[in-house]
């Protein structure tokens, strides 16, 4: 039986129960929830890399070193009432809501701080907490947030305006409430044997059960390849194997020299000596570039192998000369 959170009797409250949807915040300092029908209005989410760029003398672009990326949730969402009742209860966890922006402090005094306001959110399979089952409410499955800002707006428009019971009281018939918060991921992150995207819990990371498209096969030279493949044919599965060329020879060397660096570990290395290392990977890449971009050019035409030698020999292009 659906858990029976909204209790007004307003047909919306029967739908938002009966189908779980509804936006639920859950505050660990005081260990208290407060729920929302989810009258969403806008919703998005950023997935942000941040790199380190360093720029070397010498190339144009620079060495990007990755730190992190972060996922950044917006939502917002309105607050109907349909009832001065239900008008009470909305201000009521719209006071609940903002409580949850402060942090819990010891003592007699708001002095010593002990927790701050961190959060679990849960929204359907939208925001939720990939490992935690599909328990509905934030405090079993939310995801755990730092959150930015909360933002509640009253409407004032003519069309809504509010019920004014007694003296000096207003009751909003409409409230228009936005979050934005950054989530705090309490599992793996990332690609690894067994571990994070490839394990069973966190394949379905972020937004749960999902379907991924097969895609269809095309047919390229005989060849039956993959979509992903066909879109950009590899030449050494149409146009036969070449012998070693100058470019793969150069771009070896390069690779024996990167390595060696590795071995060696670049804190011995000085300025100059990175600068070098970087003008040789950049030339072997540069050749072996060039010479990939032919043979996938030569299939293209449907050269055979002997067509495509001749054709490098003519032009002095990057051929094994003998």
């Amino acid at each position: 039986m659906a858990q029976q959170i909204f209790r007004n009797g307003d047909a919306s409250d029967a739908y938002a129960n009966q189908r779980a949807l509804y936006l639920s915040f859950f505050h660990l300092a005081s260990q208290k929830e407060v729920n929302f029908k989810a009258f969403i209005t806008n919703y998005s989410e950023t997935f942000a890399s941040e790199w380190n760029l360093e720029q070397v003398f010498g190339r144009n672009d620079p060495i990007a070193t990755f730190k992190s990326t972060a996922r950044r949730i917006s939502v917002s969402w309105d607050v109907p009432a349909a009832s001065l009742a239900e008008a009470k209860v909305n201000l009521g966890r719209c006071n609940l809501l903002s409580q949850f922006m402060y942090p819990a402090y010891t003592g007699g005094s708001a002095s010593t701080l002990s927790k701050p306001p961190l959060m679990k959110i849960r929204f359907a399979n939208l925001i939720k907490n990939a490992n935690r089952g599909p328990d509905p409410g934030a405090r079993v499955s939310g995801l755990l947030a730092a959150v930015n800002a909360v933002s509640i707006n009253p409407s004032f428009d003519d069309t809504s305006g509010f019920f004014d019971e007694g003296v000096g009281r207003l009751y909003p018939k409409l409230i228009t409430i936005s979050c934005d918060f950054v989530v705090l991921h309490e599992h793996d992150m990332g690609w690894g044997p067994g571990i994070g995207f490839n394990s069973p819990e966190l394949q379905d990371f972020p937004f749960g059960e999902a379907v991924l498209p097969s895609p269809p096969n095309t047919t390229v030279g005989g060849q039956t390849l993959a979509a992903n493949e066909g879109q950009n044919p590899d030449p050494d599965r149409i146009v036969a194997p070449m012998d070693p060329t100058e470019a793969e020879r150069a771009n070896e060397a390069a690779e024996t020299v990167f390595s060696d660096a590795q071995e060696e570990s670049f804190d011995v290395f000085s300025r100059s000596d990175e600068q070098e290392l970087m003008r040789e990977y950049d030339a072997g890449q540069r050749v072996a570039d060039s010479a990939s971009s032919g043979a996938r050019r030569a299939a293209e035409l449907g050269l055979s192998q002997e067509q495509y030698q001749t054709f490098l020999r003519n032009r002095g292009g990057p051929t094994n000369r003998r």
